[in-house]
Parts: C-alpha cells; sequence; structure tokens
C-alpha cells in the first residue's frame, strides 16, 4: 500500500527544539521589521489612522520572491506573543476553540481555532473557514489582517483555523487538521449560528494549498463522514503547490528548502500531495476561485510560477465540469494579495465576495465602493437559439445540488486515478506521436469501445482548455462517449510558453490530419470526425471548425500533406471567437484585462490586442466563419468572468448570418464551467447532437 511517508531523510538541517527556533524566530522577525521599517515612507496621517487599527496583523513581513512569510508568529506556546487587532464591538470573537483532542502531546493551540461572528446574530449564516500559509511551518490563526471584520460584515461567520506545523508534523497532518477543523465546526454549526450546508473555505499560500487539496481529495474529509461537496465553494489564493510536480519541472526538475523538508525528496509524494492529482469529473469538487498575485517578470520567478500553476489548475477544473474562476492581481506582491483581502476598494476582496454570491455561498457581495460598476452587456437571443438554462441536480433542502456517495477512505493512501479505468472499459492507446515540430513530439491518447475491432467508430477529438499556456490531455470528460459508441482522441498541443500563435491551431489540424490518414489502423471512420472543447480548446475547436479550409494555418513542412483537417461537427463550450472585441465584451466581475501583457491574449499573440489587431484577428474563428461551415453546438454560462458569453453570442450570431447551423444554449447563473455544465441535461444534450451530425444510431 503507497502511503504519505517521509521516512526518507530530508536533506534539511538538525530539527531544533520549539523554544530554539521560537527565539530565531522572533529575531528574524524583528531583523525583518527593522529593514522594512527603516526603508519605508513616512506614513500619510489618513493611511496611519487606518493601519492603528489592524497594525498588530499588518505588520507581518513576507518575502515575495520565496513566497515565505518572514516572520513565523504565533507557533504553539508563542500565541501570547502575537497580538490581537482590535475588532468592532459589534463583532464577536471566541478564541482558542479545540477542534481536536486526540492527539496526545500535540499543544492544544495549534489544534485550535478563533471564531468571529456578529453580536445578537441570527442562525444560518455561512460560514468562512480560513487557513493561514506560513510554508507550513509557521503563521497562527489570529493572522486575519480584515479579512474577519469584512466577512462578518458581509453577512458571514469567520473562522481562522491553526493546524499542526512542520517540521514537528509530517505531512499530511496539516491537512488533516483542516479537515478535523471544518467537520468539527458543521457539528457545532446549530450552536454558532452557521448554516451547515454553506461551509467555505479559503487559504493563502501554504493554507491555499491546504484548501484545495482538502476540496479535491475525499479522504480527508471522508474520515468524518463528509465530501468535498459538503463545501460551498474554495477560493485558495497564491500558492505553488497545485501540482508540485509541474513546479518541480519548472525549477529543473527538484525541489529543495521548504517544499523538501514538508514533502519529502520522493516524486510519487509529490504527487500524492497535489490538488490537481484529485481532480476528477464526478467527485464533487465544489467551485473555486483561483487568485494569483505578480505573474510578470522573469519565468523563473515565484509569481511567474504561481500564474502558470494557477492558471493549469483553473483549466484542470474546468476541464473537469467544475466551475472555476481566476482571479488576477498582477499589480500585488505575494503578501500584498493576502494582506489586502477585506479592505475597501480592493478588487480581488469584491472579486472574491461576488463569486461566492455567484455559487450561492454566500449572501449577495457588498456594494463596490468608489463608482458605480459597469451594467453588463445584454445577452439577446437570436431566433433559433435556446436561452434556457438546462435543468440541473435534482434540488435538496437547503439548496444543494444532489451529493454523492460520502467516501469512507482514509487519507494516506493513494487513489485510483479515474484514467486507469475508463468509462465503460475502454481501450486506451497512449501518447501516440501525431507529428514532431523541432524536436518536440507532439501526442494524443486514443479511446475505444472494447469488443470494437475492424469497426470505424465516429471520432471526437477532444482539445483541451487552460488559457493556451497550461492544461493536459491526460484527463478528457470525452471519454465519457465511449460508452455512446464513439472513439475519442484526447490531443496535446504546443501552449503559448513554447510557442506563439498559430503554432497551436497548426498542431491541432496536424493531429486531425494524422488521425485522418491513419484512419484505417486506428478503427476510426475519416468522413465522421467531431471536435469538442472547452475555454481555450473551445476556441481551438471552434477555429477547427470556421477555418476548416484555410490551407494557411496547416503550417510550414508539416505532417500529412493534401490530407484535410476539416471537422464534420463542433461542440464549443465557452471558449473565446472575437479576440478584437474580447475586453469590449468583458462582464463587470471579471479580473481579467484582456489587453493587458499579461492576459492570455496577449501571451499566445506575443503582442496586446490593441498593438497587433492583424494578429489578434487572425486568431479569432469569427474571422473565418462561412456557408460552409460545419454544425456547431455552442454552451456557455450567463455568468463566466473570464470568457465574456458575447463571445458565443457573436459566432453564434455570425454563422447564422451565414447560413451555417449553429445551436446556441446559456446556462443561465453558470460561471466558467461548473456544475451545469456536467449534468445529465447537458450531457445529453451534447450526446444527442453529436449522435446526429455523425450518424450514430
Amino acid at each position: 500500500m503507497d502511503t504519505y511517508s517521509n521516512a526518507q531523510p530530508l536533506p534539511a538541517p538538525r530539527r531544533r527544539s520549539t523554544r530554539c527556533r521560537t527565539l530565531l524566530a522572533g529575531l528574524a522577525l524583528t531583523t525583518s521589521l527593522t529593514a522594512v521599517l527603516a526603508r519605508a515612507p513616512t506614513t500619510p496621517p489618513a493611511t496611519a489612522q487606518r493601519a492603528s487599527l489592524y497594525l498588530p496583523v499588518a505588520l507581518q513581513a513576507y518575502d515575495a520572491d520565496s513566497g515565505q512569510e518572514l516572520s513565523p508568529v504565533g507557533r504553539g506556546t508563542e500565541r501570547a506573543r502575537t497580538a490581537t487587532a482590535n475588532q468592532p464591538d459589534a463583532v464577536r470573537v471566541r478564541r482558542d476553540l479545540q477542534y481536536r483532542d486526540d492527539l496526545p502531546g500535540v499543544d492544544p493551540a495549534l489544534v485550535s481555532l478563533d471564531l468571529y461572528n456578529i453580536r445578537g446574530a441570527v442562525e444560518g449564516r455561512p460560514l468562512m473557514v480560513y487557513v493561514h500559509g506560513g510554508g507550513w511551518q509557521s503563521g497562527d490563526k489570529r493572522a486575519v489582517g480584515r479579512k474577519a471584520e469584512a466577512f462578518v460584515a458581509a453577512g458571514w461567520v469567520f473562522a481562522s483555523v491553526n493546524y499542526r506545523l512542520s517540521p514537528d508534523a509530517d505531512f499530511p497532518a496539516h491537512a488533516e487538521d483542516v479537515a478535523a477543523a471544518i467537520a468539527w465546526l458543521r457539528e457545532q454549526a446549530g450552536r454558532s449560528g452557521v448554516d451547515g450546508s454553506r461551509i467555505a473555505l479559503m487559504g493563502h499560500s501554504a493554507g491555499a494549498h491546504l484548501v484545495a487539496l482538502v476540496a479535491t481529495d475525499p479522504r480527508y474529509l471522508g474520515a468524518y463522514g463528509m465530501a468535498p461537496s459538503d463545501l460551498s465553494a474554495v477560493v485558495p489564493v497564491d500558492t505553488q503547490a497545485y501540482d508540485i510536480p509541474a513546479l518541480a519541472e519548472r525549477l529543473g526538475g527538484t525541489l529543495s528548502g521548504v517544499y523538501v523538508q514538508v514533502f519529502g525528496s520522493d516524486p510519487d509524494g509529490w504527487l500524492l500531495a497535489s490538488p490537481s492529482h484529485y481532480v476528477e469529473p464526478e467527485r464533487g469538487i465544489p467551485p473555486m476561485a483561483v487568485a494569483y498575485s505578480g505573474g510578470a517578470g522573469a519565468p523563473e520567478r515565484p509569481s511567474a510560477h504561481r500564474r502558470v500553476l494557477s492558471t493549469a489548475f483553473a483549466a484542470l477544473l474546468a476541464d473537469a465540469g467544475i466551475q472555476s474562476e481566476l482571479i488576477a492581481a498582477p499589480e500585488k506582491t505575494h503578501g500584498q494579495i493576502n494582506q489586502d483581502i477585506g479592505a475597501l476598494r480592493d478588487d480581488v476582496t469584491e472579486a472574491i465576495f461576488a463569486f461566492l454570491a455567484r455559487v450561492g455561498a454566500g449572501p449577495a457581495p457588498r456594494p463596490a465602493a468608489g463608482p458605480t460598476a459597469t451594467t453588463a452587456p445584454t445577452l439577446a437571443v437570436p431566433p433559433g437559439a435556446r436561452a434556457t438554462p438546462t435543468p440541473g441536480p435534482t434540488p435538496i433542502p437547503g439548496g444543494r445540488a444532489t451529493r454523492p456517495p460520502r467516501s469512507t477512505a482514509t487519507p494516506g493512501t493513494r487513489p485510483p486515478r479515474a484514467t486507469s479505468t475508463p468509462p465503460g472499459g475502454a481501450i486506451v492507446q497512449r501518447d501516440l506521436v501525431y507529428d514532431t515540430v523541432a524536436g518536440r513530439e507532439l501526442r494524443l491518447d486514443l479511446y475505444r469501445p472494447p469488443g470494437t475491432e475492424g469497426v470505424a467508430l465516429p471520432l471526437v477529438i477532444w482539445v483541451h482548455g487552460g488559457g493556451w499556456y497550461a492544461g493536459s490531455k491526460d484527463k478528457t470528460r470525452a471519454a465519457g462517449l465511449v460508452p455512446e459508441g464513439f472513439a475519442v482522441a484526447s490531443v496535446e498541443y504546443r501552449l503559448s510558453r513554447e510557442a506563439l500563435w498559430p503554432a497551436q491551431i497548426e498542431d491541432v489540424r496536424a493531429a486531425v490530419r494524422w488521425l485522418r490518414a491513419n484512419a484505417g489502423d486506428l478503427g476510426v471512420d475519416p468522413e465522421r470526425f467531431a471536435a469538442w472543447g472547452s475555454s481555450a480548446g473551445g476556441h481551438l475547436v471552434a477555429m477547427l471548425g470556421t477555418a476548416g479550409d484555410q490551407p494557411s494555418l496547416d503550417g510550414t513542412g508539416r505532417g500529412e500533406p493534401g490530407v484535410s483537417s476539416a471537422v464534420q461537427a463542433v461542440v464549443d463550450w465557452f471558449g473565446p471567437s472575437d479576440l478584437l472585441r474580447i475586453a469590449e465584451h468583458a462582464l463587470p466581475c471579471t479580473t481579467i484585462d484582456h489587453n493587458a501583457p499579461t492576459s492570455p491574449e496577449s501571451v499566445i499573440l506575443g503582442c496586446t490586442i490593441p498593438e497587433c489587431p492583424d494578429r489578434a484577428a487572425h486568431a479569432s474563428p469569427i474571422t473565418y466563419v462561412s456557408a460552409n461551415d460545419p454544425p456547431m453546438l455552442i454552451m456557455h454560462g450567463t455568468q463566466d468572468c473570464s470568457v465574456p458569453p458575447l463571445q458565443s453570442q457573436v459566432l453564434h450570431d455570425a454563422m447564422r448570418d451565414a447560413g451555417a447551423a449553429s445551436t446556441l444554449i446559456f446556462h443561465e447563473g453558470a460561471g466558467h464551467g461548473g456544475a451545469t455544465f456536467t449534468t445529465d441535461a447537458t450531457w445529453s444534450t451534447v450526446v444527442t447532437f453529436l449522435r446526429t451530425e455523425l450518424g450514430v444510431r
């Protein structure tokens, strides 16, 4: 049995006693603050007045490059050294509530939490559980800054959780404690004024990793008779640890420092500690808003790692049918994004509250301070388009979707990956090389139903999302089509950090030509190809549909010349279609400036949209629309804060005006992916469309 283990010797300094570590931490804090204050400008009176309320937690020093807090305050018996921010008289704070009593010898302070609520509040308020950062080795539950006051004022109960720390505790003790705290808070819900069906999580840095892990790996909550679906939403803020093996790859293939000290040096252990490892459809993972800071600068800097890995994680969630949103704060540092949550006029704070309201996790968002937000564009539904949302899961009391069976697994053992048992017992051929570019092999996975040898099956080509600079072919919801009588190919393509546009569409078209040229050996029908993708993948399959007759997009000297790149049907889920107008179409809830140099569109184009409108038009499916385009099924959420829903509207309008067949379905209230896209009704709509257009009985 595989287990979480740190049995191997760690290449780290000798462990010091708690007292020694505390003295060193105090020295580090004093030195850091002295340096910061020595070079700080004089504080303006207005700022000083506001800072006086939050001074005890605002003086937390951070290293923005390493992502580690420099002041490891509040370790165990040192809690008394952490000053407490003044709270308004209306806020009731219950300190040091112990949520575990089954760990002999463990400092009770490390398994305790603080609970903030309004005095005299009525019952049934949603609960936000906050998990602090500190590199899994430091930090304290009292360092909540403005968060507690802001959430309580917005109608929430707020809990801040301590957990066991390394090196005294080995992973996964940290995540086990977070799960135990959630279970205890749910059990105490009635006595705390909490609505037990609306429990959300938020964490920063190491805390972001822990909340994402508890929400994706069902074993942690399963140990307490709960499941990830018992959570209403999760907001991980600024971590690199969504995919630890991928982080190691970005760092040259190895890890050091805190990551090795906490997770060991075994890559299998890194995988088991990675939230991305557990993202699968139908797992009941709650909606997530993934926030990150920075993102500019040299590609080896932690800010760039956080941007890429955060975006990849959000894309993985969306591809698995889990509602995900990115909250980008490129102007903030690792410390600032956390310190500013709860502050007035803070864009990240407003984006978090709006997300929580959209997914039904909390009350309506607070009115935005300052100028009134721009009204959302009206979504006009043209004749022939269906605007009625597809029915969702069967409601249960409390307004939550039907939950899957609760897990009884215990953290510490490796769960099987869903891809190891494909739907319907599919036969899978992995990593088939369909082309090689500059020495880079491009691969795809092919899924077929068993017992279909000698049968030319209709083929659905899945193209993953991820903002064109993240994502993977390895997990595809389209594999669920295999029991329906389809073959499925999941295709990789060069990402924007490897090559600029039009490399991505050239790769996908090369995959189509290779599949068609080798159809006889692969057992697929070359006359019945469909393409399906979400987000950036939706953009690429829409390009396949509208530009199928454009040989200029095949790439110079690419394989299988003379073979068609066309497909016979397209399913486009919330993909961009008109890059020239994507910023104009953005909803007020977006945190992405599509015209900024760091936007996904600018990164793939190699320039901003205003700087290179010709390139933006070249990369827009709407540019190529004609009467010869294959039928297209377009689906989009009306509250998509990442890709504006009007992008689907204008593509649908253009196709119908040109005489091409298009069906547009808006999912009312849905965001960028999410539960609506995983319902039986939505699945049935996709299957029926593909069966009809590919001639499957």
